[in-house]
């Protein structure tokens, strides 16, 4: 998990796609954001962190599948 802001991603791993929650919009965290256009560069951000830190984030390739 990766916290920025109100801003939290979640990789789980290749068997599970990523999720991104924004805290400001919806605290109860029922929404997933990964596919929203607005987020898109953030989200790369947060993969190429993920990948930094050894969580084994893929980096390459779209955004979202």
């Amino acid at each position: 998990m990766i916290k920025k802001g109100p801003l939290k991603y979640q990789y789980y791993g290749p068997d599970m796609p990523p999720v991104l929650f924004d805290l400001d919009k919806n605290p109860s965290e029922t929404i997933n954001y990964i596919h929203a256009p607005e987020y898109q560069e953030v989200i790369r951000a947060f993969k190429q962190r993920s990948a930094e830190l050894g969580f084994g984030a893929v980096t390459s390739g779209p955004v979202c599948p």
